[in-house]
């Protein structure tokens, strides 16, 4: 009886740090910090496309129906990476206190090169870092995004490289449709109208998305990480976000203890 007590907790119970734990464990975001961030980047993606579409459907079908359902495509891409790289775990090593109470080992022991955590207590492999935002230590840990809610590190860095690739992509098919439209309107209150609410807005969206994709893409040319980059510090050493396959998480927030 006393050992079902024990196990009768699941490890997102003892969890401690700023992420907020929906559905009993299943998913972990960000901190409440990145509301506005991240509720700005949801509107820009569900809301904001309503008027376009009502206002540009007709005379972009009218050109080609493939421009309206490409916009469309492009979009709920940019909400798929979006969705991933929010509820993907990004290399959290979890802190002493939870291993001791697991009964994991995960840099618990000070190896070479490493570095103490005096917030986890754990040893800190190269290219680690501790998200003050999260309250968290992320492998290979690159920068925190509010407007992802979410720490960039590991295991999420390829959704969230992607994420910029096609919310970039989604922002010029909309400058494109606004371009097409606006050579088929006559009436200048229309062209006004477009060039207002859906061309300039979108353009500024469109220039700020690409620096930081560009940013990213020279960020992989040299192998850096944005903190590396932006802190001025070396390349520290070879362990690199996960492209191709996905490394299993150091934990599980759904575990008996």
């Amino acid at each position: 009886m006393e050992m079902e007590t024990l196990k009768s907790n699941f490890l997102y119970q003892y969890w401690q740090s700023n992420n907020r734990i929906l559905f009993q464990g299943r998913i972990m975001i960000g901190p409440k910090t990145d509301i506005l961030a991240n509720l700005f980047v949801w509107g820009l993606l569900l809301i904001f496309p309503i008027p376009f579409y009502l206002s540009t459907w007709t005379k972009t079908w009218d050109i080609s129906p493939t421009i309206p359902f490409l916009t469309i495509f492009l979009q709920f891409t940019s909400i798929t990476f979006l969705v991933l790289t929010s509820i993907t775990e990004p290399g959290i090593i979890p802190k002493k206190q939870l291993q001791l109470r697991v009964g994991t080992n995960y840099f618990l022991e000070e190896f070479q090169d490493s570095r103490h955590c005096d917030t986890c207590d754990i040893y800190r492999p190269l290219r680690a870092s501790h998200c003050s935002d999260c309250n968290n230590c992320v492998l290979v840990f690159d920068h925190h995004c509010p407007f992802v809610n979410n720490c960039i590190g590991k295991r999420n860095y390829r959704y969230f490289f992607s994420f910029l690739i096609s919310i970039f992509a989604f922002a010029l098919a909309v400058v494109i449709s606004s371009l097409l439209c606006l050579s088929t309107v006559n009436d200048y209150q229309d062209q006004k109208t477009l060039v207002i609410l859906f061309l300039v807005p979108v353009i500024i969206a469109s220039l700020v998305v690409f620096i930081f994709f560009l940013f990213h893409v020279f960020l992989r040319i040299t192998g850096k990480t944005t903190r590396e980059k932006l802190k001025q510090i070396s390349k520290t050493g070879d362990e690199d976000f996960d492209w191709l396959n996905l490394n299993d998480s150091l934990f599980s927030l759904r575990l008996l203890i």
